[in-house]
C-alpha cells in the first residue's frame, strides 16, 4: 500500500499523473482555510502562515503500473513571507520519499508560486 502524507502553511496544490487518490485517512483540520480533494487534485489553504497544518493523509493508487508523478505546487498566502509545503511517501510502512518544498516570499509584481515534481515507484 503506497500512502501520501501532506502538510503546509501556505497555498499548496497536488496533481497526480499516472495514479488517483484512494481512502483519506487523515483530513487536516486545524488551521485550515479550505480543503478540496478530486480524484487526481487536492488544494489545501491554510489560515495563518505563522503556524502549520495538521497532516493529511490518504492512499494512492498506481494505473497500469506506470511511473507516478506527483507534482505539487506552493504559494504563500501573506505578503512578505515564504511559504513551506511537506510531502511523505509511505510505501509497505516505510517512508521512502520526504520532500520539503518552499514558495518564493510574497511581494509586488512578483510570482512566489513554486512548482516541484515527485516520482514514485510502484
Amino acid at each position: 500500500m503506497i500512502k501520501l502524507h501532506y502538510i503546509t502553511n501556505g497555498d499548496m496544490n497536488i496533481e497526480l499523473e499516472n495514479m488517483i487518490f484512494g481512502k483519506h485517512e487523515e483530513i487536516p483540520v486545524e488551521n485550515v482555510k479550505s480543503f478540496n480533494s478530486k480524484e487526481r487534485e487536492l488544494s489545501l489553504k491554510s489560515n495563518n502562515i505563522n503556524h502549520f497544518t495538521n497532516w493529511g493523509i490518504v492512499e494512492l493508487f498506481p494505473e497500469d503500473k506506470k511511473l507516478g508523478i506527483i507534482n505539487v505546487s506552493i504559494d504563500s498566502n501573506s505578503w512578505g513571507r515564504i511559504a513551506t509545503a511537506q510531502i511523505m511517501i509511505e510505501k509497505n510502512k516505510n517512508i521512502i520519499i520526504n520532500n520539503n518544498f518552499q514558495s518564493e516570499k510574497k511581494e509586488l509584481n512578483k510570482n512566489s508560486k513554486k512548482s516541484n515534481s515527485v516520482t514514485v515507484p510502484f
